[in-house]
């Protein structure tokens, strides 16, 4: 099997996601990041922006989700550690008021 190049520079990609996260554009966020978080599925930047990316556009259980996953991973990330736990309060309250 042929692996797949990577698409982009990570260095270039996180820059471009850290510009859109601060201009609140979380769907070209979550559209940007989504196929980069396969390439670079260890990568806090991107996966940290792609939470936020998710949790401001009211997908909570993906963006909590993908934070559980990635500390799976990486059990010594600070950073998706706050994301993550931020997202559980939100996550109870949806729950609600289903």
């Amino acid at each position: 099997m042929i692996a797949q190049p990577k698409p982009v520079d990570l260095t270039a990609a996180c820059e471009k996601v850290i510009v859109l996260a601060k201009q609140l554009n979380w769907k070209e966020v979550a559209v940007y990041t989504e196929k980069l978080c396969e390439f670079y599925p260890d990568s806090t930047v991107l996966v940290g922006n792609r939470m936020n990316a998710l949790f401001h556009l009211g997908q909570i259980f993906e963006a909590a989700n993908l934070g559980i996953l990635f500390l799976q991973r990486n059990p010594e990330a600070i950073k998706i550690t706050r994301n993550t736990l931020a997202v559980f309060p939100k996550l109870h309250r949806v729950e609600e008021d289903w």
